[in-house]
């Protein structure tokens, strides 16, 4: 797809190139053990952390969130990354 875009006199021809976007499957089943054994709620961390309901949210949907923020989880809870988050393998990949 070609866009145009005038810019004073001359007019600059951006090529934009789409391609799939590919998501990997998270499962954050880790982090709410985590917080059961912890003996913690969710808005319990986000306030211990700083962490915002829509980063909260984005978990809880099982989107993916900044690595900084599973850092600042690790730190409260005194884990590692593989204690919050799980791979969970796409069935099309087989």
């Amino acid at each position: 797809m070609y866009k145009q875009f005038a810019c004073g006199k001359i007019i600059l021809i951006v090529i934009a190139h789409y391609t799939e976007e590919k998501r990997m499957a998270i499962s954050y089943n880790g982090l709410w053990k985590q917080l059961i054994d912890h003996g913690m709620k969710k808005g319990d961390l986000c306030a211990r952390t700083g962490l915002s309901s829509s980063t909260m949210a984005k978990m809880t949907n099982c989107e993916s969130v900044k690595l900084s923020v599973l850092e600042k989880i690790c730190q409260e809870l005194d884990c590692n990354f593989g204690d919050l988050i799980d791979y969970v393998p796409d069935d099309k990949e087989k």
